[in-house]
């Protein structure tokens, strides 16, 4: 069937701007909401033409202060009974001019008529042009139908009011009229104004008083107990350590009816804290200029014990210090820092970087530099399989770190930094055109946070697949869709998992908690934006300045609010509250199973602090299972294998546990395989295991990347050799991204194997080593890849690989 004929089948009204409407229909549905909506558009074919996905933001950010949530897709496929019962209305472009049967049958069975058949011609002029808006709601409205409409009128959203305020609002963007300053609504009214997917819901948490001041970051501890640090002081207050405003609260939710109603200050006189991390028995804070370790030993919940672990890290601008601290799942802790930066020593090693990731182990005696960003760096995420992401300001809102920087060093031709920006759009999906940026407007000029959904409450799309980024000055919780490409990543618009068009809506950190549930931070304020400072002195004759935190100082910044926000799946299974304690080992050891990964983490740096093998048989158990889930992981063995790498077994002399890693290097779920290879003890039989293992012919080319780096780190190998140069000679190696680098990588390594092997294949007797860096100190030979580019960072693209030789100079095989 013709979906054209479909719709003249179905249509009942033809409304302005080209807009046809089907009979109404209603949902089966109680109690007061918005209202959902369903658009289906298309991609621009060309630059410049009519694109609902260019559009559709702009109607969506029209209409949302009348309670009405648009969700999009360019799929006709999400056109299925099921997803459509989840949507009061449809709006179709007609650029889909056929349907599958099945999808058509669907969209007659569901739109007896709540269908609207809208063109995507035109501009954004006319997108968000009232008569144009105007039209769309009355189509919408008439397509929803009565009973909708009935329990949107039933929620009674107020219309936000505007002042003038103390002093002028920002106007970064030159609009006409100028903005104006929102009153901030009550925690009530706030939820009338929130747009989240459809089948969840967001429940408050914890709110003012209860919070005094600005939360900034979250973490939860063994016990599931939620620990938030909140900050007065920040942006421009900055106060000498044990003088500050800030402090670290617990929250908890003692009678179990899912609003905090206990508080406990666990520390305080703490100042700009940026990030929280449990680690070491205690908690480790990282605050402006150091970062401080922090431990209750008398068990009343109170920190009586307060050691500085490192200096180095600047505060000369507040909005750029050390964040995200986090457990990572090889036992070191894991940061991101922005352009303030470390300039320091660790263990007597100095350290100078900005805008960047790092690692450091737990007793803070080593340091390393993993990636080199390039904005301020607010984001770091991990997948289940330990695959490490990031996000920074100003647009680079995913950053996939495909080969640590570490793995460069000593290696001739190559300066990585790390890492590749791989978002795929510049714009976020504001639920209002009334935001404020200084730079990237439209796009993501404060990205922050990079948290996979890492448990299964949520639905299987959600699973190890979408991050979550925070877009404050956009009020928006951002889905970050990451798909695989080659041995790396893309990412792709998914639109929001939150969204506001109140202006104080201000989201910082989104983090998958004990429960399964998407927990969100609000700061709830209206000025989020950090600096620079409006073009000034302003029409009262007030000083546009920055403060001592670099950041535009401004009256109508407050910090006597803030929110935590719990979004629940409504079909997930009911969670029963848990508890962990290193006094309980087996019971750890069980939670690697969880699947939640925060519960598996922390079960797992628990194992490795108490410090005991006892449960060595139980870890060799979990990893010898080798079952997967539904979508091919067994993230209980990757836990497991690392587990047993921080506890020490598997440095070559036991014999139990180095075989059940070496088994898992052909375990059928590809995240177990690279936790084997990462695993193995770097020893010449740990070469012959990954060789025999087949991990450089792993049909999962993330797999076959990790075993390349990995090989790297061994002794050098002859047949190692041979074999990485056998790989550089399949088009699917040449034709990845990241695989063509990791092969220099470990071929310098390797390298005289692998020149051998160039010399049988290209028929000669005398071939010069890779160059590496040494004491000649330059580049002495190696490998060229053709069709190589170069900048000032280096060798960045790579087209074909071609081995060359010199026979006249250097040392010969």
């Amino acid at each position: 069937m013709n979906a054209r004929l479909t719709w003249v089948r179905i249509a009942a009204l033809a409304v302005l701007f080209d807009v046809l409407v089907s009979a109404q229909g209603a949902l089966p549905s109680r109690g007061p909401r918005r209202v959902e909506i369903l658009f289906l558009g298309h991609s621009a074919p060309s630059p410049g033409a009519g694109s609902s996905d260019r559009l559709a933001p702009v109607l969506k950010a029209g209409l949302a202060q009348y309670g009405f949530n648009f969700s999009y897709t360019t799929d006709p496929a999400d056109l299925n009974a099921a997803n459509l019962a989840t949507y009061d209305a449809l709006m179709m472009d007609p650029a889909h001019a056929t349907l599958a049967s099945a999808q058509e049958q669907a969209v007659l069975e569901f739109g007896t008529g709540r269908v609207v058949y809208v063109a995507s011609g035109g501009d954004e002029q006319l997108w968000n042009s009232p008569a144009f808006q105007t039209s769309m709601k009355e189509a919408i409205t008439r397509a929803a139908g009565p009973q909708v409409m009935a329990r949107l009128a039933a929620l009674k959203i107020q219309p936000l009011r505007y002042t003038d305020g103390i002093v002028p609002v920002p106007n970064y963007e030159h609009r006409t009229p100028a903005p104006k300053l929102q009153a901030a609504l009550s925690t009530d009214e706030a939820a009338k104004h929130f747009q989240i997917p459809p089948g969840f819901e967001l429940q408050l948490f914890a709110s003012e008083p209860l919070i005094a001041g600005n939360p900034e970051a979250m973490a939860w501890d063994e016990r599931g107990r939620l620990w938030i640090a909140e900050t007065k002081d920040y942006p421009n207050n900055p106060h000498p350590s044990g003088q500050g405003n800030d402090v670290i609260k617990i929250l908890e939710d003692t009678n179990r009816d899912g609003r905090a109603d206990k508080v406990t200050i666990f520390a305080d006189k703490l100042s700009i804290v940026s990030s929280l991390v449990f680690v070491n028995g205690g908690v480790l804070v990282a605050q402006a200029g150091e970062l401080v370790a922090l431990k209750d030993t008398t068990g009343d919940d109170k920190a009586d014990l307060r050691q500085t672990l490192m200096t180095g890290w600047s505060a000369r601008d507040t909005h750029a210090l050390a964040s995200n601290l986090k457990y990572g799942l090889d036992n070191w802790v894991w940061g991101a820092v922005g352009y303030s930066g470390f300039n320091g020593t660790v263990g007597g090693q100095a350290l100078n970087f900005n805008q960047a990731l790092y690692r450091f182990s737990r007793d803070g005696q080593l340091m390393e530099h993993m990636a080199s960003f390039t904005n301020n760096t607010w984001g770091l995420g991990f997948n289940e399989t330990f695959d490490v992401f990031g996000s920074t300001a100003n647009g680079e809102h995913s950053v996939y770190v495909g080969i640590p920087r570490t793995y460069y060093d000593g290696v001739a031709g190559l300066r990585g930094d790390g890492k590749k920006k791989i978002d795929g759009h510049y714009a976020m999906q504001p639920n209002t055109q009334k935001i404020r940026q200084v730079d990237v407007q439209g796009g993501f000029t404060a990205a922050a946070g990079h948290n996979f959904y890492t448990a299964r409450s949520f639905p299987k799309e959600y699973w190890n697949r979408i991050a979550f980024v925070n877009e404050p000055t956009g009020h928006v919780v951002h889905r970050a869709i990451i798909e695989r490409q080659g041995s790396g990543f893309v990412e792709k618009d998914g639109w929001n998992v939150a969204a506001s068009d109140d202006e104080w809506f201000a989201p910082v950190h989104a983090e998958v908690g004990p429960d399964g549930a998407l927990w969100l931070l609000d700061f709830y304020e209206f000025i989020s934006q950090h600096n620079p400072v409006p073009a000034g002195p302003n029409a009262q004759g007030y000083p546009y300045l920055n403060g001592r935190g670099n950041a535009y100082d401004s009256p109508l910044r407050e910090h006597a609010r803030g929110r935590i926000y719990r979004l629940a799946w409504k079909g997930a299974k009911p969670y029963t509250p848990m508890s962990l304690s290193a006094s309980r080992p087996l019971e750890l050891v069980q939670a690697l199973r969880h699947d939640n990964m925060f519960w598996r983490t922390t079960a797992q740096r628990l194992l490795v602090e108490r410090g005991q093998t006892d449960i060595l048989p139980q870890l060799i158990a979990i990893v010898n299972d080798r079952s997967v889930d539904a979508i091919g992981l067994n993230s209980a063995a990757v836990h497991a294998l690392w587990t047993m790498h921080g506890l020490g077994v598997l440095d070559g002399r036991n014999t139990l546990a180095l075989d059940a890693a070496k088994r898992a290097l052909t375990h059928p779920a590809a995240g177990v395989r690279k936790a084997a290879q990462s695993v193995l003890p770097k020893t010449a039989p740990s070469v012959t295991a990954l060789l025999s293992s087949g991990a450089l012919n792993d049909t999962d080319l993330n797999a076959r990347l990790n075993a390349l780096l990995a090989l790297s780190q061994m002794p050098a190998s002859v047949e190692a050799g041979r074999a990485v140069y056998v790989l550089s000679q399949q088009k699917d190696v040449v034709d990845d991204e990241w695989l063509p680098e990791a092969i220099w990588i470990a071929a310098t390594k390797h390298q005289e194997g692998f020149l051998q092997a160039y010399a049988t294949d290209v028929g000669l007797s005398q071939v010069m080593r890779i160059g590496v860096r040494g004491a000649r100190g330059e580049r002495a030979g190696g490998v060229d890849w053709s069709g190589m580019t170069q900048d000032d960072t280096g060798w960045t693209t790579i087209a074909a690989p071609k081995i060359w030789a010199e026979t006249s100079l250097g040392e010969f095989v």
